[in-house]
């Protein structure tokens, strides 16, 4: 049902300057279903307005108002949506869909959209977003209680004051792409504090009761084209964990069998990304009389190329500094695939080895992290 009343100057293009109101009852917008529309118009040759919308679906509503400028193409917003997101972007457009189709809002968010959007040149966008949703996922991992600021400004996207619940501990973070160029440049820096690392790695990895909490942040910057422009860097640190779940930790018990009976109750390393290349500089890993430290370097083709040792009660008070002699014993080599990694200590002579029968000391291949080869972590 429309209601309009004005006049029409018929032979002029922009002749309709008319004000009423509208009421669509069961209508369709680019597939989605929509219960009802009502709301006033003001027509003004060819600038549209709407005010006092209020569009309705069974999980929530939009209501605001907006405009529509046929002659520049540009809409401007101020409403506010509780409606199921795959729908809102549906409505929107194929495009928006598909750029929004990885950011699973599992629970219909609550957003408020403040700005202009031109759809014929997107350089002149400038759109601001906060977003409220209590469950929201991406590729394996999960989140509630999302919280951000989104603005679309010209050809790029920012993420500001983003934080979440991340498996019952803290995410927070900012992000900002570029879109001006074909690469597509990007940039992020997150904090995360007391996350449950057992449910964590589940997800990720499927890891079985490793337990533990994750504290960690980092900062990454690079392209969408390729990982060689991938920079970054962070650190990260678990608290009372039984890392020997991790099977990567679980291999070095079977060379040093204590390990395997002490609690592994805190690991903490720095890394930095450059050149396809991780590099962890100082990894510690306590367990109770015996210590753990590593150094080395994961490519992103899955090799691995690191010096790791054990140290034998260091952690008493500076005590265990006496039988660093000793380290030398406990120094293997980590090399080989992500997926078929190999364990060579570096100073036990061969004919040693030999004596058991393996002048390799190699493991059978340890399982890959779920998801193959292209998921896998270290």
């Amino acid at each position: 049902h429309l209601d309009l009343s004005g006049r029409w100057l018929i032979r002029d293009p922009n002749g309709l300057h008319a004000k009423g109101v509208f009421d669509w009852q069961d209508w369709e917008a680019g597939g989605v279903q929509i219960a009802s529309t009502k709301g006033g118009v003001n027509i003004d040759g060819r600038m549209f307005q709407f005010d006092k919308l209020n569009l309705t679906r069974p999980e929530g509503d939009v209501h605001g108002s907006f405009s529509m400028d046929f002659a520049s193409q540009n809409t401007v917003l101020n409403v506010k949506s509780s409606i199921d997101f795959p729908s809102l972007t549906k409505m929107v457009g194929p495009k928006t869909e598909e750029i929004f189709r990885p950011y699973r809002f599992l629970t219909p968010p609550k957003l408020t959209l403040v700005g202009t959007i031109n759809f014929g040149d997107d350089s002149k966008n400038d759109l601001w977003a906060h977003v409220e949703c209590d469950k929201f996922a991406i590729w394996k991992l999960s989140a509630q209680g999302v919280h951000a600021d989104v603005r679309s400004f010209r050809k790029s996207l920012e993420i500001a004051k983003f934080d979440a619940t991340f498996y019952d501990g803290i995410l927070e973070g900012n992000a900002i792409f570029d879109f001006t160029t074909p690469p597509q440049d990007w940039a992020f820096n997150c904090h995360l504090d007391k996350v449950d690392f057992d449910r964590f790695t589940h997800d990720l990895w499927e890891f079985d009761k490793v337990q533990g909490q994750l504290t960690a942040w980092a900062e990454m910057s690079g392209t969408m084209k390729s990982s060689k422009e991938l920079r970054g860097r962070g650190e990260a640190k678990v608290d009372n964990g039984v890392l020997w779940r991790i099977p990567l930790f679980g291999e070095l018990s079977k060379f040093i069998p204590i390990l395997g009976v002490q609690k592994a109750h805190k690991a903490v390393g720095t890394f930095t990304v450059a050149n396809e290349v991780v590099n962890v500089d100082d990894l510690k890993v306590s367990a109770g009389i015996m210590s753990l430290t590593a150094k080395g370097d994961y490519h992103f083709d899955q090799s691995l190329d690191f010096i790791v040792q054990g140290h034998f009660l260091r952690a008493l008070f500076g005590i265990g500094y006496v039988f660093d002699p000793l380290t030398k014993a406990f120094e293997y080599h980590l090399g080989g695939k992500l997926n078929d990694r190999k364990w060579k200590p570096r100073f036990i002579p061969k004919e040693l080895l030999l004596q058991f029968g393996d002048d390799e000391n190699k493991l059978p291949p340890a399982e890959a992290p779920p998801g193959g080869e292209s998921e896998a972590l270290p």
